[in-house]
């Protein structure tokens, strides 16, 4: 039976969870919902607002049609699943009584399945529910389901790396810089190079501030591009081209992602597909997908309650809490890279485990299975 799959927009995070073009039975149809104009119109006057931007509502379907959103909920009668990266509703600062309407829609039986892309974020969902609607816990529960989103190798083998091992080079990509932990690798990196140490660094960001986590303003902006215009082996791109981004991620031998908050880590994927090795903190999906057998871990403050809005968190609310992490980043990312300039052999070693997980937990045709069979059985 072909089962037409609909979705709200091509955006980065549904084309890496929800679209595999060329799946068979399945026919993808953008299709667009009554919440466009208003978000549209919102976004224009005030900015982006969640609660219209991951909210649903169509008059098309079919019987042999589902929808399928990231971040959403859906105000049809229609079949639809949802795959969410934190919690659901996601919607922002909105009164309480439309956050228990939100829940209500994922409890009704048209809401086929909500698909976390992490198991972290199962616990976040089960615990929200837990603290917020208890009566809705368990037959909302009952429609969750962990699936890790997929990612091609882009190598076959280690062997296709084209390494310069002259120095060991180090990639950061993502636009939030500064929350990624930009400022710590720029001073690591900066006294790593004042002291000769054969290391590079490349940048492939916007080299946005002031995000919710770090808390930065334009004077830590113009004191990292010093540092970035200081060495000739810090090498800056604003941005870069697909195709470009991943033939550096070839010729790189270490990514980094030590992030004071990210909800999963794609960047650390798409390293990992390269036969790249990364160093990250470990909140969030973090230690899902990244370890010491094929990387390394920063350990950082993080809360430990079972709070929905503490699991897996950092503690970066407050300047005592960013201090900490700031220091705890710095200290081990130092004592990490002079241990791999002085240990060169583990970066093979790490990077050829990094692939072979991506092969085997990240499979871009068995992740087109189980959805196929999750569109399958909603439609029954």
């Amino acid at each position: 039976m072909e089962i037409i799959v609909r979705y709200k927009s091509r955006g980065y995070k549904t084309s890496r969870n929800i679209l595999h073009e060329g799946s068979k039975d399945i026919v993808y149809k953008r299709s667009y919902d009554l919440f466009k104009f208003p978000q549209h119109l919102a976004y224009r006057l005030i900015g982006s607002n969640l609660f219209l931007r991951n909210s649903h509502y169509s008059l098309l379907n079919s019987d042999n049609s589902i929808w399928h959103l990231f971040n959403g909920i859906s105000w049809n009668t229609y079949p639809w699943i949802t795959t969410f990266e934190t919690s659901l509703p996601r919607w922002g600062n909105i009164p309480e009584w439309l956050y228990n309407k939100g829940i209500k829609q994922l409890a009704k039986n048209n809401c086929k399945k909500i698909i976390a892309m992490s198991c972290c974020a199962a616990q976040i969902q089960e615990a929200f529910l837990k603290e917020y609607s208890p009566a809705y816990k368990e037959v909302i529960v009952e429609k969750l389901e962990v699936l890790h989103p997929p990612q091609a190798p882009l190598i076959a083998s280690y062997k296709e790396k084209n390494l310069n091992n002259i120095r060991i080079e180090f990639t950061l990509i993502g636009a939030d810089f500064f929350r990624k932990g930009g400022t710590e690798i720029l001073k690591v990196f900066d006294q790593l190079l004042k002291n000769d140490s054969p290391v590079k660094l490349n940048i492939i960001s916007s080299l946005s501030y002031g995000d919710y986590a770090s808390h930065t303003s334009v004077e830590d902006l113009e004191r990292a591009k010093k540092i970035i215009n200081k060495h000739e082996h810090i090498i800056y791109h604003e941005r870069l081209p697909n195709n470009e981004v991943l033939k550096l991620l070839k010729n790189t031998h270490i990514g980094l992602l030590p992030t004071y908050a990210d909800t999963y880590g794609f960047s650390v994927l798409e390293a990992q597909a390269a036969g790249c090795p990364v160093i990250t903190t470990d909140i969030r999906a973090l230690p899902e997908i990244n370890n010491q057998h094929c990387g390394w871990i920063i350990d950082i403050p993080k809360y430990e309650s079972k709070k929905y809005n503490e699991i897996g968190r950092a503690k970066f609310r407050t300047p005592k809490g960013r201090k900490a992490i700031s220091q705890a980043i710095e200290e081990q990312l130092t004592n990490i890279i002079n241990d791999i300039v002085d240990n060169p052999d583990v970066i093979e070693k790490k990077g050829k485990k990094s692939l072979q997980r991506i092969k085997k937990k990240h499979d871009p045709d068995d992740h087109a299975h189980k959805l196929r069979y999750i569109y399958q059985h909603a439609l029954l």
